[in-house]
């Protein structure tokens, strides 16, 4: 017989807005080695509880069961990619008793003793609300039910399905590009740009080759292996044409994106970073500030962040500006307001960004972590870490909204990877 890891409780059914509020209460400690089961937060750790009772008017596991059979609720993977079918989204609303301080208070067990435990104040525990996609998946539940759980978290693929028409099916590329071959930097993708009508996909290697692909058919149209060295500063100039390269401000080389032929056009500027139409140029990098500078590099303004900023992205609208980088944090800087619109703690080190072409979702890329957020109503509306841990880089959505394009490096020591293009819509 299996060890209950946590206790359940139903404080309150509202099936009027297709939501169950929970209690849940850590019921396995460690009191030896002063640890205990973790405060659950992902989405896959809900549809379990939700499947695991059941209700004699529904069988087991409710009207969830009905959909769901024993072979798929016991199955990880399947449980993490198909979550979002049954559960939209779910808000903690507080925690008691953690962190534990005192661990001869607790015993190593609690039982479960007519849908209560001892001693039930004290336990660490959580209350939720937990929203399902369709009512009469919590059908089987009622105000006050109480039941113990061998339920636990995985890491489920989230996504709010209101918005699914306007995301990619980050779970299943539509097109694996294999751009660069070698050992180490010389295989390794690192940036990635469309061209601004989208009918061009640059790649970029960590050793700056860089590989032009026609998005309509997704076959090569050129290639340019001229501008040696490591990664540079790269950016993309649309008025002159070129993507180029600069380090520390000065001017390396330019690529015409159209031919792939080296370029003498100097870009309007060699900031590090300038937004979509030409109107700003930004520096970052090497402290803990967004520098707004003229063509020249003089510094106009400044937005400080509490660590090093390593990832910026505009707006196609050149409204707004997203940050982030090695702080656990990112914030979406309203240009002309010169205010914070959104502030969103990761809890992870934000390594690249990238808005919808109608600036209505940002991605973030946490490592081995997507996220994507509603701009206008701060929801996390999709969330998916790919599998075996690859790590994720370079990304971003075609200006035609057609497509969305991302790096996975996946080979050892941190080389190696391939290019996924997804299709808009799911």
């Amino acid at each position: 017989m299996s060890t209950d890891l946590y206790g359940i409780r139903v404080l309150k059914t509202a099936p009027q807005e297709k939501k169950v509020t929970v209690r849940v209460f850590v019921v396995y400690y460690d009191v030896s080695y002063k640890n205990h089961q973790p405060i659950p937060k992902d989405h896959s750790f809900f549809l379990r509880i939700l499947w695991n009772k059941g209700d004699t008017r529904f069988g087991k596991g409710g009207p969830i069961g009905n959909e769901i059979n024993v072979d798929q609720i016991l199955d990880e993977s399947w449980v993490d990619a198909n979550t979002y079918q049954f559960i939209e989204k779910v808000e903690q609303l507080s925690q008691s008793n953690f962190p534990v301080d005192d661990y001869s208070a607790y015993q190593n067990f609690y039982y479960e003793r007519n849908g209560t435990w001892e001693n039930e104040e004290k336990l660490v525990q959580a209350d939720y609300d937990v929203y399902v996609t369709e009512v009469k998946y919590m059908q089987h539940l009622s105000d006050g039910m109480s039941w113990g759980t061998t339920a636990y978290e995985t890491s489920a693929f989230q996504l709010m399905k209101k918005y699914a028409k306007s995301l990619p099916q980050i779970t299943k590329p539509d097109i694996k590009l294999l751009p660069f071959e070698g050992e180490k930097e010389e295989g390794t993708p690192d940036k990635l740009f469309f061209s601004p009508d989208g009918s061009k996909l640059l790649a970029i290697s960590q050793v700056n080759e860089v590989v032009a692909y026609d998005t309509t058919n997704w076959k090569e149209l050129w290639r340019n292996n001229e501008t040696k060295g490591m990664v540079y500063d790269i950016n993309i100039d649309s008025k002159k044409g070129i993507i180029y390269f600069t380090d520390y401000g000065e001017f390396i080389n330019g690529i015409d994106y159209n031919t792939g032929k080296n370029s003498t056009e100097k870009p309007i500027s060699t900031a590090k970073l300038t937004s979509p139409n030409g109107s700003y140029f930004v520096n970052f990098g090497n402290d803990e500030l967004l520098k707004f500078v003229d063509k020249e590099g003089n510094i106009l303004s400044e937005i400080e962040q509490s660590g090093t900023v390593e990832a910026v992205a505009f707006s196609s609208n050149e409204n707004l500006v997203a940050i982030g980088g090695m702080y656990n944090q990112l914030s979406v800087w309203n240009i002309k307001e010169q205010s914070d619109k959104m502030i969103i703690e990761t809890n992870a080190r934000v390594n690249s960004l990238a808005f919808s072409p109608c600036s209505e979702f940002l991605m973030s890329i946490l490592s081995e972590k997507i996220q994507i957020f509603n701009i206008q109503t701060k929801e996390l509306v999709m969330k998916y870490s790919p599998a075996n841990d690859d790590y994720v880089g370079g990304v971003k959505w075609s200006p035609d909204g057609k497509y969305f394009a991302l790096t996975t490096i996946y080979g050892p020591n941190g080389y190696k990877g391939h290019v996924s293009i997804y299709k808009i819509g799911i």
